[in-house]
């Protein structure tokens, strides 16, 4: 697994650099006999989930709660 990621992300300058890895790609290398690996391949590209996950995308919603220091200690 490859992916770009540049540090200098958000800062003055660099405001439109991604703060998150970028340009992935991946290499499988198997030890195997199998030459078709076409079809293996595809069904990969169809059905795995985190690979599908990142090429589609997904809503993520998150909140912050405050909890008084006082509840937080007990």
């Amino acid at each position: 697994m490859h992916g770009q990621l540049d540090p200098r992300a958000g800062t003055p300058g660099h405001e439109t650099t991604p703060i998150y890895p970028h340009e992935l790609s991946y290499t499988v290398r198997l030890t195997t006999d199998v030459t078709e690996l076409d079809a293996l391949n595809a069904a990969v590209e169809r059905f795995c989930p985190i690979l599908n996950l990142l090429r589609q995308g997904v809503t993520v919603q998150g909140t912050v709660e405050r909890v008084p220091a006082s509840r937080a200690a007990a």
